[in-house]
């Protein structure tokens, strides 16, 4: 063999051997990297004898009812009192501050959270309840508080710090919810006075005449209703969508519009599919039905008209359920659905899983009690939540032995389980990321709550 065959040949076998080592040092440093970004490590910021609750940066010491402590999201103790601050809710500024409140021996008493806890804003005197309003937009916030007395509303806004009194009116709001009243509007408050809706703002000013039977703001125009017949209008109270309708429902992505049959419409009253939907509802209201939802999948819709039968007293042998795909829709009749990290519904003694594209995926017989939530986890399982029990099937439909525990939180990354008193991180290849004692437990913000003790997730 000649000379510069020969090197010919060494170089050739030295570029395989380059390449084969690049390759298996860019294998180990890929496995590596996948091994650390899954790994978690819990770090301890803050230990305490009390109740620890979050809310929004800052994690609250709750005793009896009663403020005793407060601590930034580093672990860093702002306030500590082991007498406290009596309170009655807890909710947040227009200017992202804490606020909390209490109503005592007939004052309402108002304190913000700052960086050396609680400090008294103000104290209105002759006060015997307060309704907290809040403003529910592209954030939430503690508009002010609402006292009824005498057939009247009175209003305490923190715009002035002033009170106002809407004579013989009901301030309603769009919703209210555990005994709060919820605005989508800053400049349309809903309220009602003889039997008629109007709306007012924050300083007590009529904005739209008590001349409606049915009236909410919907977080973009205002839904209307005359002659018990229903319509939209803009913020400028311009009709935009004629009252003609006997219903007329928000939804995430658009609206439900129609008489006997309703059809889909975007936020801008477009149609988006010419299918005419049934529906069980026999007398609409804005605020009592609590039957029609819409789901957004990419770019795939979900209506789903249920759980109806308990606010019109009424059984039903099927809900219905349509899916609207590239503006197509089809039908599914079903007795349940819900969507959290999986779609499902629920027919004659089955489960059936659909996937992200709205594709049936699985079904899983099953019969029992109420289900509450089903969620996918590790290797393709479901875990399925309901009043009495909770189960694992597996990605063939078959009930599995449940070793994990009780699933208490997960996100994309990860889930957590409670296994008697041992608290378990899983990712969803089932490895266990990390482990620690306790049982009460709650995760906020990358933060873990456990038996008063507060910890960093890192990882």
């Amino acid at each position: 063999m000649d000379e510069s065959k020969k090197n010919r040949i060494i170089l050739v076998i030295v570029i395989i051997l380059l390449l084969l080592f690049i390759i298996i040092g860019g294998i180990i440093v890929h496995v590596n990297k996948n091994d650390r970004t899954s790994k978690i490590h819990l770090k301890q910021l803050y230990v305490s004898d009390h109740e620890i609750i979050p809310f929004d940066k800052l994690f609250l010491g709750i005793s009896d009812d009663r403020l005793v402590s407060v601590v930034d999201e580093d672990g860093t103790e702002l306030y500590l009192d082991d007498v406290g601050i009596k309170y009655d809710g807890i909710y947040m500024q227009d200017d992202d501050t804490p606020i909390i409140y209490n109503v005592s021996s007939g004052k309402l008493n108002v304190y913000v959270i700052g960086d050396n806890g609680p400090n008294k804003l103000f104290t209105i005197n002759d006060v015997s309840e307060a309704v907290p309003l809040i403003y529910k937009g592209e954030k939430e916030y503690l508009m002010g508080f609402v006292q009824y007395r005498d057939n009247d509303t009175y209003l305490y806004n923190f715009e002035n710090n002033g009170l106002v009194v809407l004579d013989g009116s009901i301030l309603l709001g769009d919703k209210v919810y555990n005994n709060s009243i919820y605005t989508y509007s800053k400049e349309f408050i809903i309220a009602k006075k003889d039997d008629k809706y109007g709306a007012v703002n924050i300083n007590g000013n009529l904005v739209i005449d008590y001349n409606y039977d049915d009236l909410m703001n919907d977080g973009i125009s205002i839904i209307f209703a005359v002659k018990n017949k229903y319509g939209v209008m803009n913020s400028n109270q311009e009709i935009v969508l004629k009252p003609k309708y006997n219903i007329v429902k928000k939804v995430t992505d658009g609206y439900l519009i129609g008489n006997d049959r309703l059809v889909f419409y975007d936020n801008l009253l477009n149609k988006i599919s010419n299918y005419k939907m049934l529906h069980n509802i026999d007398k609409y209201s804005l605020r009592e039905d609590n039957s029609l939802y819409e789901y957004s999948v990419g770019d795939n819709y979900v209506i789903v008209n249920n759980y109806f039968e308990s606010s019109l007293k009424k059984e039903y042998k099927y809900h219905n359920m349509y899916v609207i795909r590239n503006k197509k829709v089809s039908s599914i009749k079903q007795t349940g659905f819900n969507s959290e990290n999986v779609i499902y519904s629920i027919n004659k003694g089955f489960i059936t899983i659909y996937s992200s594209a709205l594709e049936k995926e699985m079904d899983i017989a099953f019969k029992g009690d109420k289900i509450d939530s089903i969620i996918k986890v590790q290797n393709d399982c479901y875990y399925i939540q309901t009043d009495k029990e909770n189960m694992i099937y597996n990605k063939h439909g078959k009930k599995i032995n449940n070793t994990w525990g009780r699933l208490v939180y997960h996100n994309d990354r990860y889930l957590v389980y409670v296994n008697k008193e041992n608290i378990i991180f899983r990712d969803y290849s089932n490895r266990v990321l990390e482990r620690l004692s306790g049982n009460d437990i709650i995760v906020s913000n990358g933060r873990l709550i456990v038996d008063g003790n507060i910890y960093l997730i890192e990882g």
